[in-house]
């Protein structure tokens, strides 16, 4: 993939861009805009570039290939990682009230 394919993917990818080069992921604008390296994606969610490079290799987080460098889209990187999120749990007790114990 040249490198004008990997802008012409991320303008495709970039239909939450904003005018300003923003990028809106669930309603919260980011000032994201290029192409990031696994450097910038640990730097930016701060975790080692093993730990970016085994979520890549594990398909966690997608990823472009261009000739030998790996390139990330900030906006798909930043949708990846809400599946990590943990929710929180409904306390005990307020389970107990509902079903009328």
């Amino acid at each position: 993939m040249t490198y004008t394919e990997a802008q012409s993917v991320k303008a495709d990818a970039g239909s939450a861009m904003l005018g300003d080069g923003a990028i809106d992921i669930d309603g919260k604008k980011n000032n994201y805009s290029g192409l990031w390296t696994t450097a910038d994606v640990a730097r930016e969610i701060q975790v080692s570039t093993r730990t970016v490079a085994n979520w890549r290799t594990s398909r966690k987080v997608p990823s472009l290939k261009i000739g030998r460098a790996v390139r990330f889209v900030p906006e798909h990187v930043l949708r990846a990682l809400n599946a990590f999120e943990v929710k929180a749990i409904e306390p005990v007790r307020s389970r107990i009230n509902k079903e009328g114990k």
